[in-house]
């Protein structure tokens, strides 16, 4: 991880990398590997990050092609709010082969007091398997409105 600042530019980077060995002798699993790499830029009241996990499951042997996902976000702050979206893509989700997740999301945070914030957010989430009942598609889809309040203290 590195976080610091390169010509008035916000810069907080990372990676991580995880291997858990299966002790069990099987065609059907293999050892977990798990690996994302993330970048946040904050330029003023303007900030913008991504990241990339990739993850085999544990079930390389079986067949199952790696869960891949990808999120990209942006904010502005302006006062006391800082209102942001995000767009998120998984393949593969819960290492299911053909089951792919798209989310789309916007929300904002008003600050009222120091730690004490009121947010809000709305988002549309699209689950879709591919493969299924005779090669056909099946798709979940739902909208969502959360609301809330957060006091630090």
């Amino acid at each position: 991880r590195y976080e610091g600042q390169f010509n008035n530019v916000g810069v907080i980077t990372g990676a991580g990398y995880s291997h858990g060995e299966n002790e069990t002798d099987s065609a059907a699993t293999d050892d977990r590997e798990v690996w994302n790499v993330g970048l946040d830029l904050d330029f003023g009241p303007f900030g913008v990050g991504a990241i990339y996990r990739e993850d085999n499951g544990a079930a390389d042997g079986a067949g199952t092609d790696d869960e891949e996902t990808i999120v990209v976000g942006a904010d502005y702050t302006t006062g006391p709010f800082k209102i942001g979206a995000s767009w998120y893509e998984q393949d593969n989700t819960f290492a299911v082969d053909g089951l792919d997740t798209s989310r789309y999301s916007g929300g904002v945070t008003y600050t009222y007091g120091p730690g004490m914030t009121f947010r809000g957010s709305v988002g549309y989430i699209e689950h879709e398997q591919t493969g299924i009942n005779g090669g056909t598609s099946d798709d979940v889809d739902a909208t969502y409105v959360t609301l809330g309040t957060q006091i630090n203290f």
